[in-house]
């Protein structure tokens, strides 16, 4: 596994010890020459490098977290299963990453839990969480009207967009949708597909004659298919040959400029 990094990994922006930063990659080296003692040598690397990560990062200082990028700090906040819901700045990752710097990363073990639902209904659940929690951010209760026909609505157009262009992309790489779904569970993956919704939501409820034809499932569709609030197909496509560079390109926008 070390010697397939063609660059370090990203939490190795927190191994600001250079001790840990050399024996690691010394660790590593053995690891690749010496097959038969592979297994130990990565052990011990990968938990000296997340020692190494801990320590360091319990002594950022805010000035310290500023001077990452957002997919750092996202990284940050996901390697110790933290969200940062919300968050529309850098400035709120650099403050929710700073306020958890004494948390211990879960280890490289640690996954996000992938439901066992199709990869359309998955997303589509995600949906209607994301609406929700949008819809109570704004002071209003999510099962009241007209809210409530809206996330709903939400819901099933991105399960049938999903399952569209979702079982398409997959028949077309020799792809099952459940591998599908995993990949999109996956850090990055995750963090766009969820902005992506946001944007779409943050849409339809943006003001109540568009909440009105948001209620309209060939709307929120149209909407969709026209990549107006978020490019889902280009989305899908990624996940689906796990490019992950435009991943990190959308991540990054506007955000560290």
């Amino acid at each position: 596994m070390c010697a397939t990094f063609s660059s370090p990994p990203t939490f190795f922006f927190l191994l600001v010890d250079f001790r840990f930063f050399f024996l690691c990659s010394y660790l590593c080296f053995r690891a690749a020459l010496l097959k038969m003692q592979r297994k130990l040598y990565l052990f011990l690397a990968l938990t000296l490098c997340l020692l190494g990560a801990f320590v360091s990062a319990s002594d950022m200082t805010m000035a310290d977290f500023k001077k990452m990028k957002i997919k750092d700090l996202r990284t940050f906040l996901d390697e110790r299963g933290l969200e940062c819901n919300g968050c529309q700045e850098k400035s709120d990752f650099v403050r929710v990453a700073y306020e958890y710097r004494d948390k211990a990363p879960l280890g490289i073990a640690a996954k996000r839990e992938v439901p066992d639902k199709k990869f359309w209904e998955a997303w589509g659940a995600n949906g209607k969480v994301q609406c929700e929690e949008a819809v109570t951010k704004r002071g209003s209760d999510p099962a009241a009207e007209p809210f409530v026909h809206v996330c709903d609505t939400i819901e099933k157009a991105i399960d049938s967009f999903f399952m569209q262009h979702g079982r398409q992309t997959a028949n077309r790489l020799k792809k099952t949708p459940h591998h599908m779904l995993k990949t999109s569970y996956k850090h990055v993956y995750y963090d766009v597909g969820v902005r992506l919704l946001n944007k779409l939501i943050n849409y339809c409820l943006a003001s109540p004659s568009i909440q009105s034809k948001c209620e309209s499932l060939s709307h929120v569709l149209g909407v969709m298919e026209g990549n107006k609030e978020g490019n889902f197909k280009s989305w899908i496509t990624n996940v689906g040959i796990e490019n992950t560079n435009p991943m990190y390109e959308i991540l990054d926008d506007a955000s560290d400029l």
